[in-house]
C-alpha cells in the first residue's frame, strides 16, 4: 500500500512539473509542495519499514505515526486537488494530477 501511494505521488508529481506557464499558480505550488513532500515522507517511512529499521527504535509508535501520516497526506491532497481543480486552466497535466490523486484519496479510505 506505501508504495503504491508513493509511486501515485510521484506520478502527480510529475504531471504538474510539466506545466510549463500558470497564471494565478498558488493552486499550483500547493498541490506541487503538498505531493513532494507526501512523497518524500512516506518514502522514508516505506524505506524504514521495509528494511525493518523501525525495530531498532521501539519508544515511536510505528502505527501511529503511519496513521497519522496517511491520515495528513490524505487531507492535504484533498485540498490541493480541491484547490487545483478550481483554478485549473484545463490543462492536461493538472486534469491528471487531480485525477490521479483523488484516486489515490479513495484507495488510502477504502
Amino acid at each position: 500500500m506505501h508504495l503504491l501511494y508513493n509511486v501515485l505521488a510521484l506520478i502527480s508529481f510529475i504531471c504538474i512539473e510539466t506545466i510549463m506557464e500558470c497564471s494565478p499558480c498558488e493552486g499550483l505550488y500547493f498541490f506541487e509542495f503538498v505531493s513532494c513532500s507526501a512523497s518524500v515522507v512516506t518514502g522514508v517511512l516505506l524505506l524504514m519499514f521495509s528494511l525493518n529499521l523501525h525495530a531498532r527504535i521501539p519508544q515511536i509508535n510505528w502505527n501511529i505515526t503511519d496513521l497519522v501520516n496517511t491520515g495528513l497526506c490524505t487531507f492535504f491532497f484533498f485540498i490541493a486537488s480541491v484547490v487545483l481543480a478550481a483554478l485549473n486552466h484545463k490543462k492536461g497535466a493538472e486534469i491528471a494530477a487531480v485525477g490521479d490523486k483523488d484516486h489515490s484519496y479513495l484507495q488510502s479510505v477504502s
